[in-house]
């Protein structure tokens, strides 16, 4: 039987407020990633997304790239994000002596984001939405970004001497730590994106806050 041994490409944290986002690939055989029963990481538990990533480490070769927010936001503020998704990616892949690769597709046009990482890699690149839930390869570069974002943004918390929640938008416990980190920096810590639109909000408010509580204790 023919074993498919195939690089499979993919993120974690594109979207939350604060933290890295981390870019990974793993290079597996796609029949024993598929046995040892990796999926899109978003449908694991943390515990079981950290038992996989340790088997994953044993049984794989990978590859990750973690960029901060104030890089992240040197490219939001030129709208490039998806260019720095497709350098992050090819400098993985250049690490990589593999012909079978797999992307999932950050851009809403597949073909497009496949064609720019397979100019900017020299390879040749299949870009496909929902790559993580195709190929067990993706699936796995997903558990081992995922797993290591959440490493990361504990050790903010931890650093923080606070929670700061999971960085999503969508997240309560983290909405409220912005705001209160806000209201209280001169300066945001440098793990908060600051270009991105929601935090820009937060950061507002929170001047026209503080401006009123002077002048409420200054007439």
């Amino acid at each position: 039987m023919r074993r498919t041994v195939r690089l499979g490409l993919d993120e974690a944290g594109r979207g939350p407020l604060l933290g890295p986002i981390v870019f990974c690939g793993v290079m597996g055989e796609e029949g024993a990633l598929s046995r040892l029963g990796v999926r899109d990481s978003k449908k694991l538990s943390p515990s079981r997304r950290e038992e996989l990533a340790a088997e994953i480490e044993k049984m794989c070769d990978w590859q990750a790239s973690i960029v901060w927010p104030e890089e992240i936001d040197r490219y939001v503020n030129k709208e490039l994000l998806n260019e720095l998704e497709l350098k992050a990616f090819a400098e993985i892949i250049a690490e990589f002596d593999c012909r079978d690769i797999v992307v999932d597709a950050a851009d809403p046009d597949e073909e497009r984001f496949g064609r720019r990482l397979s100019e900017l890699s020299g390879r040749s690149i299949l870009s496909r939405h929902k790559a993580d839930e195709l190929f067990p390869s993706v699936s796995a570069a997903s558990i081992m970004a995922k797993t290591i974002r959440d490493r990361l943004v504990a050790e903010i918390s931890y650093r923080m001497g606070t929670v700061t929640g999971s960085g999503y938008p969508s997240d309560n416990v983290t909405v409220k730590y912005l705001e209160a980190a806000l209201r209280s920096c001169k300066i945001p810590p440098p793990f908060i994106r600051r270009s991105w639109e929601p935090v820009q909000r937060m950061q507002s408010a929170s001047k026209v806050k503080k401006l009123e509580y002077f002048s409420e204790h200054n007439d």
